[in-house]
Order: structure tokens, then C-alpha cells, then sequence
């Protein structure tokens, strides 16, 4: 496929090979780059065991209504369910889906 200017995608992505060979990098300021990168892992990491205790709560309450095990047959997830039981209440209160609010 012929692009503006006549070059295809194959000669473009050749001449951006030939100067990524001839280039050195940017080396100026790897080590903070590489501390920064460290950094935001570890705080992805703290993110995530946060997130799992978070799960591990809604798990424990979602242990006592029935209701959400009804939802989890149906192959819902923890936070899902708990999303719809805090906006809708209990869901028996209802007597068809198109139910007014």
C-alpha cells in the first residue's frame, strides 16, 4: 500500500531500522529513569495488594447475602455484584427487570 509521498509501510519501517542502528540512545539520564521505573513498580505492587484486600472485604460481606450467590452463578464477579447490590438494594424488592426505580 502506497502512502503520501510514496513510500510504503516496509520502506518506512526499513529506514526507521537503519537509523535506530546508527543511533547511541539518550544515556543522560538512565539511572533516574531506571529509579523511576522502580518506583512505579513498586507502588503497582502496593496498588494491587490493596486491590486484593479490597476484593477480600467484599468477599467476606457478600458471604452473607444470598442474593449474591444467586448473582455469582451466573458468572458474575465479587465486584460486580457488589457494585449492583449497592445501587439496587435487594434485589427480591423487585417483582419483574423493567421494574420502575
Amino acid at each position: 500500500m502506497k502512502r503520501a509521498g510514496g513510500s510504503t509501510g516496509i520502506q518506512k519501517a526499513a529506514q526507521l531500522i537503519a537509523a535506530a542502528k546508527q543511533s547511541i540512545g539518550d544515556t543522560t539520564a538512565l539511572l533516574e529513569a531506571k529509579q523511576d521505573l522502580n518506583r512505579l513498580l513498586d507502588e503497582f505492587e502496593r496498588i494491587v495488594k490493596v486491590l486484593d484486600a479490597i476484593e477480600k472485604d467484599i468477599e467476606i460481606l457478600l458471604s452473607g447475602i444470598p442474593m449474591a450467590n444467586q448473582l455469582r452463578s451466573i458468572g458474575m464477579g465479587s465486584i460486580c455484584i457488589a457494585a449492583i447490590l449497592s445501587s439496587t438494594g435487594d434485589l427480591r424488592q423487585y417483582a419483574h427487570g423493567r421494574h420502575p426505580a
